[in-house]
């Protein structure tokens, strides 16, 4: 509204995925070998919408509501998960890929059509784009290498 920016960009486009250490996951259906916890992000992230669409597009959203564990700010998913203190969980594909668990068999990256698009933008203000260093950063993000480190990240 103050117009503080000058330019407004897509950085990264995020992707959820399901993580559950017990099992081999080839779709949501694994969903439905267990009847424990099933975690979610915290109510406010983009990363729990998409979870409950993932559910609701799979006619699982009823049927486990009960299960679903919602995290807090405070709490992390991804070593609740990894601590066996959940049994099952959604979470953002680059958290998975940092964990360095993406490649397992336990993990299953869903597509892009499964959910809304989870949209990571940058904004470049009008007093950065006054100093030489944020214009030089705002290049690099946007060019071939920065590209390549969100895409080695987890992002699309």
């Amino acid at each position: 509204n103050r117009k503080a920016a000058s330019q407004v960009q897509v950085l990264a486009l995020g992707r959820l995925g399901l993580w559950a250490p017990r099992e081999t996951v080839r779709s949501t259906s694994v969903i439905s070998l267990q009847n424990g916890a099933i975690g979610l992000m915290p109510e406010g992230s983009v990363y729990h919408r998409a979870a409950l669409e993932v559910l609701e597009r799979n006619e699982l959203d009823k049927k486990v509501k009960s299960r679903l564990t919602t995290m807090t700010a405070f709490q992390d998913l991804f070593a609740q998960i990894q601590e066996n203190e959940i049994p099952m969980g959604f979470l953002p594909w680059n958290r998975l890929v940092q964990g360095g668990v993406g490649q397992r068999r336990e993990v299953l990256k869903l597509r892009a059509d499964h959910h809304g698009a989870i949209v990571h933008g940058i904004a470049l203000t009008n007093a950065g784009n006054a100093r030489e260093e944020v214009k030089t950063f705002w290049r690099f993000i946007h060019g071939a290498k920065g590209k390549a480190v969100f895409k080695a990240a987890g992002f699309d």
